[in-house]
């Protein structure tokens, strides 16, 4: 029997070596100080957004999460969306917005089981931001994310100013927090400087 540190332990192993066949260690395309590559993808109502489109001007977090694959695992990418609900609601009328982009489990079709359960965390969740489903992990790819969840903070000027890789929420929320705060001109001298 499994004591649940050596579970804990070979489910890091097993996520450090490979999510979905690719290597993991954070974005490998994506850089801070880049700007954000246009792309637009269906939100989850059908409509199709045009990210240039919508980042002109504004300040936005994207984090980049999953529904669990199987039950009673730990759900990182639940305690993101709560952390992001929450910031989204203190700063929005600062002038944050958050999008969330949900990556499917395979490199396909977001399943209609999936649609359902994302229906039933948006709605346990509160959550009021958009929500875009990529698809076929399109955009997952072209950005080089392999750690899920991941956050990107963009600025108003569509300007990459934070990443943060596998979204460790506990641990995250502080330093999320002092980065959002620096690009909404909030407390800067308590802020770290980013590029």
């Amino acid at each position: 029997m499994f004591s649940n540190l050596k579970i804990f332990l070979i489910l890091i192993a097993i996520s450090v070596v490979s999510i979905n066949g690719r290597s993991v260690y954070g974005l490998n395309r994506l850089k801070e100080g880049q700007k954000l590559e246009p792309f637009s993808l269906k939100t989850l109502n059908g409509d199709k957004l045009d990210i240039n489109k919508y980042l002109n001007g504004k300040n936005v977090g994207i984090v980049f999460w999953e529904t669990p694959e199987v039950e009673n695992y730990i759900d990182y990418s639940k305690e993101a969306l709560k952390t992001l609900v929450k910031m989204h609601k203190e700063y929005k009328d600062k002038g944050l917005q958050i999008i969330a982009v949900y990556c499917p489990h395979e490199d396909e079709k977001v399943t209609e089981k999936e649609i359902n359960e994302i229906y039933k965390l948006v709605d346990e969740l509160d959550i009021s931001f958009p929500i875009l489903l990529d698809s076929e992990l399109i955009i997952f790819d072209k950005l080089g994310i392999v750690a899920i969840p991941s956050f990107v903070l963009i600025d108003k000027s569509s300007t990459v100013k934070y990443i943060l890789p596998g979204f460790p929420p506990y641990s995250a929320e502080k330093d999320i927090l002092k980065e959002i705060k620096y690009i909404l001109n909030i407390d800067k001298e308590n802020t770290r400087r980013i590029n």
